[in-house]
Parts: C-alpha cells; structure tokens; sequence
C-alpha cells in the first residue's frame, strides 16, 4: 500500500473513533485522532464531549515531548487553535512536533478554518489536508450549524403500505419490527437532541431515550402551544432536558406546574399554522444542538416539509394496510411519490427485513 493510500486507511480509522461520541459532544465536533509510527497505531482518541480533552489530547497525552519526532498524528478535523473551553490543540502539536499531521476536514469555525493548518506549517511541522468523503458528510450537520446556526433536521415517518400512520381514532400501531427499532435508537444516540410534539407524548408517553447495548438520556425539544404536556410523561424521567415551546397566553398554573417537573418552558411566536418552526430551529440552535431528530406525527413532520427545512427525512415502509379510516400521513396533495420526485437523491436501505428510504432535501 503506497504513502497516499495510508494517509486514506488511518484517516477512515479516525472517522471510527470521532463516531464513538457522536451525539454527545454539541456545540463541539466530534472528533477522532490516531498517532501512527512505522506503520503501526501507537495511540489514539477522540473527543469525550463539550469542556473535556479533546481528541488531540487523549491520543497524544502518553507521550513526551520530542518522542514524536518520527510520527505522524491523523485527525478527522483541523486542529483548533483558538482558547474555548480548553487550550488550543496547535500548542500542544507544536510542543510534541510530529513529523507530520493530516486531517480530512477543514473545520468551518471562522475562529480555526485553515487558521489552524497555517499555524502549524509556520511552525516548521508539515500539515496536509486529504479529503475523505465519508468524513465530509459526518461534518456537514457541524458545518450547517456553524454557516446558519440552525441544526441539521433529519425527520423519521413510518408509513403503512396505504401511507397512514395510526388507526381509526389516532390510536398507535405498531407498523415497525426490531430492526428498524434498532436502527431508530442508533439516529436518537447520534443526533444532540430530539424533538417532538405535545399530541405526540399525549397518545404514546414514550421513553424518547436510547436503547441499545446502553441506555442513554438525550435532551428533548417539545413543540406544544398551549401546554398541554402531561406532567405525569414518562419523558421526564427519561431524558436528560426537556425544552418545551409554547405560544404566549397559556396559563401560568400549567406553565409553572411542568417548570416544577424539570422543564425548561419558551415562548416562541405563533402564526396560524401553529408554532413558528423557523424561530423554534434557531432558538435550538442557539443551545449548540448541530443535528435535530424529529420523531412526531404527520401533521408535524409534513409542517416541517412544507416550509422547506427538513434536510434528510427517513420514510420506513410497513407490510401493514390500515385501511381507509385510519389516520393519514399527509394532507394537501403531499404524498410519498411526490416526496421522493422533490428530494434531491434517496437511498432505499434493507434492514432486517423491513425497508427504510433515505430522502435528502436541499434547504434555502
């Protein structure tokens, strides 16, 4: 394997890494460093979360300086050299000096974007950037947030074979099986929060938390003009905030009786669809959160759609019919042919042996 190709193998290994605390770093990035010397992985690490080493640190914090000087350290993401919570990690690299660095992605933070490379080559150490496609998309809901200050909306819908979504009263089916169950707990683990709606924890009081080989807490948005937010939901005791928007004139007794829950109450103007949904992305955005998983109704979801700010939306595809009475997924024309016609690519993916479809959405 030639010099370039091994730059390419140790930067995907990095990806691997940075991926063990996705969801679980906002309003920093995930990221994930390796040290490699004569072909060989003597260290590694990646980033715990907001305020703690970052992943620079962990992989190089065995070493003593000067003991490098034949290495070279691969990193999913430029080097910060900014003073944030933590010190710049170009210090750090220029005390060890590598004989090398290379990263895959250009941090978007105006505070680092190439300022970081710069910094490193002005002090003597060579800093190569190599483009991984696989690392680029990890980034992009980073860099979306870093341009717009709005997270990246990834939408989870699953449809019947006939494109409804409960039954004849509202009442919820269970349309998926344990595959794609999983495979919705993995996208709540690695998105920074969640969101919901009001009817949502009404007609379901769902957990909203992450089960897989562990069990994890994430914070909870919950879209619910007039506070109508059961103060006995599971959700309270299940995730680790609950952030819940609501319109103006509500009354106070509900408002104070969920703040005596735990929850974080915000006003946010109303229109009359409902909730402004622009106002309630930027004020999550303003909490750091870089990728948003919306898992709600249709009215919610197709809300969402229709005023253009969904990026990525998960249609999985039930065996199921539930008939003519049973509650639709869409209203207005919209309907899962035409979504597919709008989205800019889908991939169909097989899980088990049920079918989810991946729509991707360009967003103004």
């Amino acid at each position: 394997m030639n010099g370039h190709l091994t730059d390419k193998h140790y930067l995907q290994l990095t990806l691997d890494y940075a991926k063990n605390r996705q969801g679980f770093c906002a309003p920093n990035p995930a990221v994930g460093a390796l040290v490699v010397k004569n072909e060989e992985i003597i260290s590694s690490g990646y980033h715990q979360g907001c305020g703690q080493a970052h992943a620079e640190v962990n992989a190089l914090v065995h070493f003593a300086e000067g003991e490098l000087a034949d290495a070279t350290v691969y990193i999913s993401l430029e080097p910060c050299c900014h003073q944030g919570r933590t010190p710049p990690c170009t210090d750090l690299l220029i005390r060890h000096r590598p004989k090398r660095i290379v990263f895959a992605y250009y941090d978007p933070n105006p505070e680092v974007a190439g300022k970081g490379q710069a910094l490193l080559e002005a002090a003597g150490i060579r800093c190569e950037y190599l483009e991984i496609p696989a690392i680029s998309l990890f980034y992009r809901a980073y860099a979306h947030w870093q341009r717009t200050q709005r997270p990246w909306v990834i939408v989870k819908l699953a449809l019947s074979q006939d494109e409804k979504i409960a039954g004849e009263k509202g009442e919820p089916v269970a349309l998926t099986q344990r595959s794609l169950q999983r495979f919705t707990h993995q996208q709540r683990q690695n998105a920074d929060a969640l969101l919901t709606t009001a009817r949502t924890i009404q007609a379901d009081d769902p957990h909203l938390n992450v089960r897989c080989s562990d069990n994890y807490a994430k914070p909870l948005y919950i879209l619910d003009s007039y506070l109508n937010t059961p103060s006995s939901a599971k959700i309270f005791n299940t995730c680790s905030e609950v952030i819940i928007f609501h319109q103006a004139n509500v009354e106070a007794e509900r408002r104070a009786s969920l703040i005596q829950r735990g929850a974080q109450c915000r006003i946010i103007g109303h229109d009359t669809e409902g909730l402004n949904l622009k106002a309630v992305l930027a004020s999550i955005g303003q909490d750091g959160r870089h990728q948003l998983w919306v898992e709600a109704g249709g009215r919610c979801a197709q809300a969402l759609l229709m005023q253009q700010l969904v990026h990525t939306l998960y249609l999985y595809q039930s065996s199921k019919t539930l008939g003519e009475n049973a509650v639709a997924a869409f209203h207005s024309g919209l309907n899962q042919a035409l979504l597919m016609e709008r989205a800019t690519c889908y991939q169909q993916h097989k899980i088990g042996d049920e079918i989810a479809y991946q729509l991707e959405f360009e967003v103004p």
